[in-house]
């Protein structure tokens, strides 16, 4: 009860919470700059085939892989666990393993050189940010000015293409 918005992912409904679907962002296997070229797009069986630094199972990232890799009757060659998006990314740059990630969290460093990507083909990899707001509590008319505010400028980076997505909000 103490912040007018947060944006989160997973829209698994909340009492507490009002959410908001902003946008949808694929996930990608990435690899470092020492691994063969990458297709495009990849299907899921064929990110199994990699070792991979995945965060640990209560991370909400790993728990969509792990339901996707499920529902195939996937399993994954998890070489490490880590939480660190920062430590996860340098592990697959020094070539520990392959990883995966919305797009989004690497665009920079695949932009650079330093990473590369493949959007994972599945429909189930996918991770949808929310605009969530407290169901408990009236919103103050700032507060409501900044939300659409920051739904704007997502809105916009997405349309630009600064931030690959898929923009599904509707409405205000």
């Amino acid at each position: 009860g103490r912040l007018d918005l947060a944006f989160l992912y997973g829209d698994t409904p909340e009492p507490s919470l009002h959410k908001r679907a902003l946008l949808d962002e694929r996930l990608a296997l990435v690899t470092g700059p020492g691994h063969t070229a990458l297709p495009k797009t990849i299907t899921l069986p064929r990110v199994a085939a990699h070792a991979l630094v995945l965060p640990s199972r209560e991370h909400g990232l790993r728990r969509i892989i792990d339901e996707a890799c499920d529902a195939t009757g996937l399993s994954l060659q998890v070489v490490a666990e880590i939480d660190s998006l920062p430590n996860v990314k340098r592990a697959v740059a020094v070539g520990i393993g392959a990883t995966i990630l919305p797009l989004a969290a690497v665009a920079e460093e695949v932009a650079e050189g330093r990473l590369r990507a493949a959007t994972i083909t599945d429909a189930r990899m996918l991770r949808r940010l929310v605009l969530a707001t407290s169901a408990n509590r009236p919103s103050t008319v700032a507060a409501t000015a900044v939300q659409a505010l920051a739904a704007r400028l997502i809105e916009q980076m997405v349309r630009a293409g600064a931030w690959p997505g898929k923009w599904v909000a509707t409405g205000g």
